[in-house]
């Protein structure tokens, strides 16, 4: 039994990421452990150590998301929009930014004004490529049954 129990030790977890299932921990391929983070496109929103990590505050890894600082590729910014394929609902800067108040930069998604290119706005369908909530495609469907 003594391997057993070392096949379930911290040792062995780290050394077998892709293998290991333990479902107490939600450890294994494709699982989400937002404490340890081991395994496959694990999620782990505090220490983003591997592959795939999502973490707001470190960014660190590859593919990371990080709302506070933006740092690394293809980070998500809510506040400053830095980087590459920045997010960023204030200032809209960067590239392929959203910006839901203003519409400024490239591809922005504005749903008060629909300013920009490729704007999206659920309130009045302005613009180009719009796409429009149902209740508003239901009050159109009305006004011309009205007429």
């Amino acid at each position: 039994m003594g391997s057993a129990s070392g096949q379930w030790s911290g040792t062995w977890r780290h050394q077998h990421k892709s293998t290991k299932v333990n479902m107490m921990m939600c450890r294994g391929d494709d699982k989400v452990d937002i404490k340890t983070s081991q395994g496959s496109n694990m999620v782990d929103t505090v220490a983003g150590q591997g592959t795939n990590m999502r973490d707001p505050v470190t960014s660190q890894g590859t593919n990371k998301v990080d709302t506070v600082s933006g740092q690394g590729t293809n980070m998500v910014d809510m506040v400053s929009g830095q980087g590459t394929n920045m997010v960023d609902t204030v200032t809209g800067q960067g590239t392929n930014t959203v910006d839901t108040v203003t519409g400024q930069g490239t591809n922005t998604v504005d749903t008060v004004t629909s300013q920009g290119t490729n704007p999206v706005d659920t309130m009045t369908g302005h613009g180009t490529n719009m796409e429009v909530m149902e209740t508003h495609l239901t009050m159109l469907q009305t006004e011309e049954m009205a007429k």
